[in-house]
């Protein structure tokens, strides 16, 4: 998978540092997702925000509630660059001006 999430580190507040399987890192805020769905409320509470997963299966971060974000839109937050970039959901596009 080309924007595969493969290792991740808690920060602070709603923070990840996340390494990508092509080396890329960087750090994400994912106070943009939280709110915009039944499955990102519970991630409001910190002590669960901070129980994610890599799954290797998805390349991707993943919290015990079932909630995922794409991998590419990871990539994106981290790098600015997506072959996709009409596929992102509008509410980032808007957060970060696309």
């Amino acid at each position: 998978m080309k924007y595969e999430v493969i290792s991740a580190n808690y920060l602070q507040d709603y923070k990840i540092e996340l390494r990508f399987r092509d080396g890329t890192t960087g750090i994400v805020d994912f106070q943009v997702f939280l709110g915009k769905g039944r499955l990102t409320q519970p991630l409001l509470n910190k002590d669960f925000f901070r129980c994610f997963k890599v799954n290797a299966d998805l390349g991707t971060l993943v919290w015990e509630n079932g909630y995922d974000i794409a991998p590419d839109t990871l990539y994106y937050l981290v790098t600015g660059k997506h072959e996709y970039l009409a596929g992102l959901p509008q509410f980032i596009k808007d957060a970060f001006r696309v």
